[in-house]
């Protein structure tokens, strides 16, 4: 059940703290200054019961957290390891530096909580406020991909190179055996089933509609690399495709947020062009 009010309880102590060592510029009180996070709370409030079970912990608060979390790479339990000793992160969160910490194991129930829809939402929420900003023209979509390496334990590499061994020596039966019939029979033509696909493929690279999307396709692979390198894109955090999905709804959240920051209050280039997840 949701408590009445949520309202920070800050002191002036607190607030003099916060003044003092987080910085007018730092990246968190740009966040802050940029992204309304109360608006998602009457969206998150339709995952609790209205009057049974204990009060639960301020939603705003957990989403933030998330944010935090996905932003500096850290697990459930690092990032409020972190909250603890650091200044920004409380003022970020609105926490009074006697305020006590969820544990860990909330964040996961937060999760599971909302699901990957209402994080599909928050996250479309996000670009909303993008698009109000006049940062998202929706001119035109790209699309692109990258592998994910589940969460599981990763074979050895004798197990790895095994079954490639097999193919690549069944492969070489394979051609040795077609040599043969050539030489008694004559030449062998093999056609793929998809060679009218490939054909097509190939005519449609050379048109000038294709080259111009190439040409701007570099914006969008700019934001997969920095989900990949700056987020550990291509590990899998949880298990299943529902939490997964939660991580990169958040993973994307919070590249499109670094991108509100700097073209909204950074000094980009005249001509940068702007790509959002």
């Amino acid at each position: 059940m949701l408590r009445a009010s949520y309202t920070p309880m800050l002191s002036e102590q607190d607030q003099h703290i916060f003044d003092i060592l987080v910085p007018a510029d730092h990246y968190l009180r740009q966040v802050n200054a940029l992204v309304d996070f109360e608006r998602y709370r009457p969206m998150m409030a339709v995952c609790y019961h209205a009057s049974d079970g204990r009060p639960a912990t301020d939603s705003v608060l957990l989403l933030k957290v998330g944010f935090l979390q996905t932003h500096y790479n850290l697990s459930d339990r690092e990032v409020l390891a972190a909250i603890q000793v650091n200044v920004a992160f409380r003022f970020f969160l609105k926490l009074a530096l006697t305020d006590t910490l969820p544990h860990p194991s909330l964040l996961t129930i937060f999760r599971a909580r909302l699901g990957a829809t209402l994080y599909q939402q928050i996250f479309d929420g996000v670009v909303g406020q993008a698009r109000a900003a006049g940062l998202v023209k929706d001119r035109l979509r790209l699309k692109d991909a990258t592998h994910v390496i589940a969460n599981i334990a990763i074979p050895s590499t004798i197990r790895l190179i095994a079954p490639m061994r097999e193919r690549l020596l069944s492969a070489a039966e394979q051609e040795r055996c077609l040599k043969h019939v050539a030489k008694a029979n004559g030449r062998i033509v093999v056609v793929n089933d998809y060679a009218a696909e490939y054909a097509a493929a190939r005519q449609k690279v050379t048109t000038p509609g294709y080259q111009q999307v190439r040409r701007e396709h570099r914006a969008i692979e700019r934001k997969l690399a920095e989900v990949v390198r700056q987020h550990d894109g291509r590990r899998a955090r949880y298990r299943g495709r529902s939490r997964l999905s939660i991580q990169y709804l958040l993973t994307g959240l919070v590249v499109n947020v670094k991108r509100m920051v700097r073209l909204l209050l950074g000094s980009p280039p005249p001509q940068e062009r702007c790509a959002m997840v």
